[in-house]
C-alpha cells in the first residue's frame, strides 16, 4: 500500500474546539471502529466530530482479534502514519508498547464438543485446535475493550478530533449535502453540521431510529449470558486430568479463543494476562428460551452444570461485575449507506460471535471508508457509498449463512469440525494475500463476495444436510468439502490425518 499525501498539519491539529460547529465528518459511537475511523479522518486533514452517548472507559464485548484483523490494522496504521496504532497489532508489540493495559494471548481457535454429556474425549470427534500463529511474538490478542477504546479515543483527540461524551444525538436533517445534528450534553443544547455522517453506534443503531432504514429477517434467534470472571480454573489442567494429551496441541489450548460447543449453543472462554476470563453462553432461543424470573447468575450456574468440564473449570469462578444478558443478537438492515451517510458493520447487521467476525469486518469497512475520505469530496461519492453499503450487507448475509450452518451441526461435532473449514480456508487465503501486500479486495470479507467460493459454500450446506439426515457419511462430507476448498486451501486444512490438530506455518512479523 502506498501512503496518500497527508495534510502536513494533521498531526498537530488544535485541541477540541467547543466553538466549532461545522465538520467534514461526524461519527456517532466511539467504540474501536468509530475511534479508529475518526483518527484516520483527522490524519487526512478532515475536521471530525466524534460523539458518544456514554463515557470511557466502559465495558464492551467483541474482544477476540484474528490474523486478518491485525493485518488490516497494520495496513491502516502504515498507510495513515499512525505508529502508535501499529504497535498494538500483535501480542508481542502490545506487551512492549502498553504493558499497563491488559490483553490476552491468542494463539489460535480451540473448539470442544460437549454433546456426549461427559468431558469431551481426546479425539477428532470432540476437539479441534487450529493455530493462528507459530509463536507468541506475532500472535493475535484478546482485547480488554474498556481501556483499549479509551486509549483509541485519546489518540483521536490528540489528532485533532472533537470528542463529546455523555451526549444524546438527534438527527434533524440529512441529504446529499450533509447532516444536521441536535446534541444534548448534560442539558446543554448544541448543534453540529457535517458533510458526511457515519453511524458507529453498533447494536444501538442510532440512524435506524432516526431515518426509515428497513430491517431484514434475522438468520438466527440467539441470546447471551456473559461476564468477566476471576479465579477461573485451568482448562489445560482439567483436560489433562481427564485424559487429554495436551503436549500434542499445536499451542497451549487456553491461549486461544476457546469455544465450548453443545446442541443449541456454545460458550466463549477468553483469558486475559491479568488472570481475568471473559466468558459467555450464546444460546438458540428456541431451545433455551429466557426465563424472566431467573437471574443471569442463576442461569449461568444452571448452564455450567450441564457440562462436567465447564463445571470443573468454573467451579470457583467469581464474577468481576454482575452478569449481563442480551436478547435478539442477530439482526440485519436493509441498507447500509445512502447520500452522505454510512453504517459500520455492527450498526448494519450482526450474525454471531462464533467465528470472531466482528472485529475484522469492522476494520475492513473502516479501510473502505477511509479510502473514500482520501479523495473526498467527489461527484461520484454517492455511487461509491452505494457500493460500500451493498458490500457490507452482502458479506453480512453470507457470514450469517456460514454461522447458521455451524449451528445446524452443533449436536454433531464431527460434522461441525468439517463444515467450519469453510471459514478457516477463506480466512487463511485472505491473510496470505495481505501478507504479500496484494489484498484480494474483490473477494470481499472471508471471500463472501467470491462467486466460486459461495458456490462451494452452498454445496457444502447441501451436503451437510445430507450428512445430518444420515445419507452421507462424515468421511464423504470431509472429502467433498476438501475437494471444493482446494483452490484456496494453502495451509493443509481438511486433512483428516492431522486429527483436528492444525499447526501454523511460520508467520513473518509485520514491519513498519
Amino acid at each position: 500500500m502506498g501512503s496518500p499525501n497527508l495534510a502536513a498539519a494533521a498531526h498537530e491539529r488544535r485541541a477540541a474546539n467547543p466553538v466549532s460547529r461545522r465538520f467534514d465528518v461526524a461519527i456517532v459511537g466511539s467504540g474501536f471502529g468509530g475511534a479508529i475511523l475518526a483518527g484516520i479522518a483527522a490524519r487526512l486533514g478532515r475536521s471530525v466530530l466524534l460523539v458518544e452517548r456514554g463515557a470511557h472507559p466502559r465495558f464492551a464485548l467483541g474482544e477476540s482479534t484474528t490474523p486478518l484483523a491485525n493485518l488490516v490494522l497494520a495496513d491502516l496504521a502504515r498507510r495513515y502514519e499512525w505508529r502508535e496504532l501499529f504497535e498494538r497489532t500483535s501480542w508481542g508489540r502490545w506487551r512492549r508498547a502498553t504493558p499497563a493495559i491488559p490483553a490476552g494471548l491468542k494463539r489460535g481457535f480451540t473448539f470442544l464438543g460437549h454433546g456426549s454429556g461427559r468431558v469431551p474425549a481426546d479425539s477428532p470427534e470432540e476437539r479441534l485446535l487450529v493455530a493462528a500463529s507459530d509463536r507468541d511474538e506475532v500472535a493475535d490478542l484478546q482485547w480488554v475493550r474498556a481501556p483499549l477504546d479509551a486509549w483509541l479515543v485519546a489518540e483521536a483527540r490528540r489528532a485533532g478530533v472533537t470528542f463529546l461524551d455523555r451526549t444524546e444525538t438527534r438527527l434533524e436533517h440529512l441529504d446529499d449535502g450533509g447532516a444536521r445534528l441536535a446534541l444534548d450534553r448534560g442539558g446543554e443544547a448544541l448543534e453540529a453540521q457535517a458533510r458526511f455522517l457515519v453511524d458507529a453506534s453498533g447494536a444501538d443503531g442510532f440512524l435506524k431510529a432516526e431515518i426509515p432504514i428497513p430491517q431484514g429477517p434475522a438468520p438466527l434467534s440467539t441470546r447471551t449470558v456473559f461476564g468477566h470472571f476471576e479465579n477461573v480454573g485451568s482448562l489445560a489442567h482439567r483436560l489433562a486430568v481427564n485424559g487429554h494429551d495436551t503436549a500434542r496441541h499445536p499451542y497451549p489450548c487456553e491461549s486461544a479463543a476457546v469455544h465450548h460447543i453443545f446442541d443449541g449453543g456454545w460458550m466463549w472462554h477468553l483469558r486475559f494476562d491479568d488472570g481475568r476470563v471473559s466468558a459467555g453462553f450464546v444460546l438458540d432461543e428456541r431451545m433455551y428460551p429466557e426465563d424472566a424470573g431467573s437471574s443471569p447468575e442463576r442461569e449461568w450456574r444452571d448452564l455450567c452444570r450441564q457440562s462436567p468440564l465447564i463445571a470443573e473449570v468454573f467451579a470457583n469462578a467469581r464474577p468481576v461485575f454482575p452478569l449481563g444478558r442480551n436478547r435478539a443478537l442477530a439482526r440485519t438492515a436493509g441498507t447500509a449507506a445512502g447520500a452522505g451517510w454510512a453504517l459500520l458493520p455492527h450498526a448494519a447487521y450482526f450474525a454471531d460471535p462464533l467465528l470472531s467476525g466482528g472485529i475484522p469486518h469492522t476494520l475492513l469497512a473502516v479501510e473502505r471508508l477511509a479510502r473514500l475520505l482520501e479523495a473526498w469530496p467527489r461527484e461520484d461519492l454517492a455511487g461509491e457509498l452505494a457500493r460500500y453499503g451493498g458490500e457490507v450487507l452482502a458479506e453480512g448475509k453470507e457470514l450469517s449463512r456460514l454461522v447458521a450452518g455451524c449451528y445446524r451441526c452443533f449436536a454433531r461435532f464431527d460434522l461441525f469440525s468439517i463444515f467450519v473449514m469453510h471459514y478457516f480456508v477463506a480466512a487463511s487465503s485472505l491473510e496470505a494475500s495481505r501478507r504479500k501486500k496484494q489484498p484480494d479486495e474483490d473477494a470481499g470479507f472471508l471471500r463472501l463476495r467470491d462467486p466460486e467460493f459461495l458456490s462451494a459454500l452452498a454445496e457444502g450446506e447441501s451436503d451437510l444436510g445430507a450428512a445430518l439426515a444420515g445419507t452421507l457419511s462424515a468421511a464423504e462430507l470431509s472429502s467433498r468439502v476438501a475437494a471444493r476448498l482446494a483452490p484456496w486451501n494453502r495451509e493443509g486444512f481438511c486433512d483428516r490425518a492431522k486429527g483436528n490438530l492444525y499447526p501454523s506455518p511460520v508467520r513473518p512479523a509485520e514491519r513498519w
